[in-house]
């Protein structure tokens, strides 16, 4: 960040080519924050290497955290008097997406670890159950363990940070990022783009902590929300002053300059919106129509009981448009990536797989309650010979049930089948039976089996 005085210009003596650029952008009194920086890269990860060894383990959340609450305020100490608080408010972004990182690594599910209320699913052996369970346990481990959430959410904290550091910058002293040539030659255009540089990057500044701060209030702040507060926080000056050249917005317009001020404001608020609005003015200026649409078949989400219109938003955020697509999505990596409880998003699963696999006959069945594919697969051993793996003569009752779901005997009984073989639904079965709502963040699991596990497979 160039920390030179208000209204002073880049010096061009003294150096040249890329010294010049380098001490332009880190000061020579600044480069003490450089170094401060790497020495806490170092303890960070000497301490993510190093503690999980003995009994320190259990307390390495916390060392963790301490470190970078106490790494923070040298870093903040480091930094020249004058320019501390655009570090705070720039590195505000960083800090929210990182406290979703530490969120999702102290709280995950966990197994309960009861083996006295271990329950296995109809016409399953104990060893397939306990393999469906293994399975759920490494795939937990793989959506939650460190390495996973730095990936999703260490990149784009990181640069957070350092854009949201120059956002202020450019917010107090935009003049510092153009050279003097541009200033003396092109002195009118110069302004107008200065202008709507500071302007766009207030705008997107406040939309990246209107966005930040409500999805952290529910906690579900995503590594790709993360990522496109990023990219708004340097679109939005970029499209800004592109548009103050190409309208001319120079401060000097009256009473009127307000109102460019507001669209400039807009422009880098929702940049998203503003490329849209120039892309259709765009195509009416070159009469391009609208391509052809082939209607889809899609089975509304609002088809699921508990899901409305806020939470089908959301879903479709993670590409989950339909029922089918609920289907068929991980229930783990939906539990890392909203807010949705275990129970809620296991519920809505089994129920999407009920609607897919008896589309006209689950309405039926759930007067009769019957309310998800797990219900369903429970009937396995009352209509399939265990010895023989055959289907058992229709009881009164079972027929009764089929005729209700408008189905034959034996398309009820191959429905049922299928259902009990399907390997999304044991998943959510060993989730729904094996897993807590939160595990807490004591314990780090191992992908080799336990003792229990092992003699289970054997």
């Amino acid at each position: 960040m160039n920390l030179q005085p208000a209204g002073a210009l880049p010096n061009d003596s003294g150096h040249d080519g890329f010294l010049n650029f380098f001490h332009s952008v880190i000061p020579n009194q600044n480069y003490r924050v450089i170094v401060v920086f790497f020495i806490i890269a170092l303890l960070v990860c000497a301490v993510l290497i190093v503690v999980p060894v003995g009994r320190l383990q259990r307390q390495r959340p916390n060392i963790v955290l301490s470190m970078v609450i106490i790494s923070l305020l040298v870093l903040l100490m480091a930094v020249s008097v004058p320019y501390r608080w655009e570090w705070v408010v720039g590195l505000l972004p960083t800090l929210l997406v990182g406290y979703q990182l530490f969120y999702l690594w102290l709280y995950h599910p966990k197994e309960t670890g009861d083996q006295a209320s271990f329950v296995i699913p109809p016409g399953q052996t104990a060893a397939a159950a306990q393999q469906y369970k293994i399975q759920a346990q490494n795939a937990i481990d793989n959506n939650f363990n460190l390495r996973t959430l730095f990936t999703r959410y260490g990149l784009p904290a990181v640069l957070l940070g350092i854009t949201g550091i120059v956002i202020t910058d450019i917010i107090v002293e935009p003049q510092n990022y153009f050279s003097a040539q541009l200033l003396t030659d092109n002195w009118k255009a110069a302004t107008m783009m200065m202008r709507g540089i500071r302007l766009g990057a207030v705008g997107a500044f406040v939309y990246v902590l209107l966005q930040l701060g409500r999805r952290t209030f529910r906690h579900d702040v995503t590594g790709a929300v993360a990522m496109w507060c990023w990219v708004t926080l340097v679109l939005g000056p970029v499209l800004a002053a592109a548009v103050a050249f190409l309208w001319r917005a120079d401060a000097d317009q009256g009473a009127g300059w307000w109102g460019t001020g507001v669209v400039l404001f807009f422009t880098g608020f929702a940049p998203r919106r503003v490329i849209a609005a120039i892309e259709h003015a765009a195509a009416e200026l070159l009469k391009i129509g609208p391509p052809s649409v082939v209607q889809p078949r899609l089975i509304p989400l609002t088809q699921v009981r508990g899901i409305g219109a806020e939470i089908e938003e959301r879903l479709s955020e993670e590409g989950i448009i339909d029922v089918n697509l609920l289907a068929t999505a991980d229930p783990i990596r939906l539990m890392r990536n909203t807010p949705f409880d275990m129970r809620q998003i296991i519920n809505w699963i089994d129920e999407a797989i009920l609607i897919v696999t008896l589309p006209r006959s689950w309405q039926a069945l759930e007067e009769e309650g019957i309310t998800g594919a797990i219900d369903l697969a429970w009937y396995y051993d009352k209509v399939i010979d265990a010895q023989t793996d055959q289907p058992l003569p229709a009881t009164p009752a079972l027929n009764d049930l089929a005729g209700k779901a408008k189905l034959t005997y034996d398309s009820f009984v191959a429905a049922i089948q299928r259902l009990n073989q399907d390997r999304q639904v044991q998943i959510i079965w060993t989730l729904y039976n094996y897993f807590t709502e939160f595990g807490g963040g004591l314990e780090e699991y191992s992908r080799k089996p336990k003792p229990d596990q092992q003699q289970a497979l054997a």
